[in-house]
């Protein structure tokens, strides 16, 4: 009887611990589940504001390098949609528009996301090579407008783009395998110019 009464208690006090145990983590489980679905609501409602803002300034962006037109962004269950109507056009999908177009519409994409998130600088590559004359002018005074609180980095050949930079770095090779790196600040050039046509002004 003692060793049965003795086996009695060490069962209940493993029950009693066990209880405790799954008590603790049912309790545990329902606060996670209750942590999912607030984190899971303030997610959506994050990227509904977020999306919002981009949506706008994705539509205004267009209409800078496009000088007009609309453009649209939407959600879908396959993801994101894109329909734009340059000026004079109809709108489409974006996988129906010229190459120099698609260069347009994801560049006020990527403008529209800056404006978003406003990241210290950005670095750009070859984003204007498939641009005319005119919508190279249209992309650099929309990148300087935009400069203010982003170091926009270009790597480019463009010179409407080079001509509205600050400050432009070159790679030359005077010798072969020898790499000069120069820098030209544009605004001394023009401080420059300024002083020697005043001093020709003069003579």
């Amino acid at each position: 009887d003692t060793l049965i009464q003795k086996e009695l208690e060490e069962a209940n006090s493993r029950y009693t611990y066990l209880t405790k145990q799954l008590t603790d983590v049912t309790a545990a489980a329902t606060n996670i589940v209750d942590l999912m679905g607030n984190l899971h609501t303030r997610m959506q409602q994050k990227f509904a504001k977020q999306f919002a803002i981009i949506e706008q300034a994705f539509a205004n962006a267009f209409q800078e390098l496009f000088g007009g037109g609309s453009a649209t962004i939407t959600r879908s269950e396959e993801g994101i949609e894109l329909a734009v109507a340059p000026p004079g056009k109809r709108k489409r999908h974006i996988s129906l528009l010229s190459g120099g177009e698609r260069s347009l519409t994801s560049l006020a994409l990527l403008t529209a996301i800056l404006e978003c998130q406003k990241p210290p600088f950005i670095l750009l590559y070859g984003v204007d090579a498939a641009l005319d004359e005119a919508n190279s002018q249209r992309f650099a005074k929309l990148l300087r407008s935009r400069c203010a609180d982003t170091q926009c980095i270009v790597v480019s050949h463009n010179r409407e783009v080079m001509a509205a930079a600050d400050v432009l770095y070159g790679v030359t090779m005077q010798q072969e395998g020898v790499s000069n790196i120069y820098s030209v600040k544009l605004a001394d050039i023009v401080a420059r110019d300024d002083a020697q046509q005043v001093e020709e002004f003069s003579v």
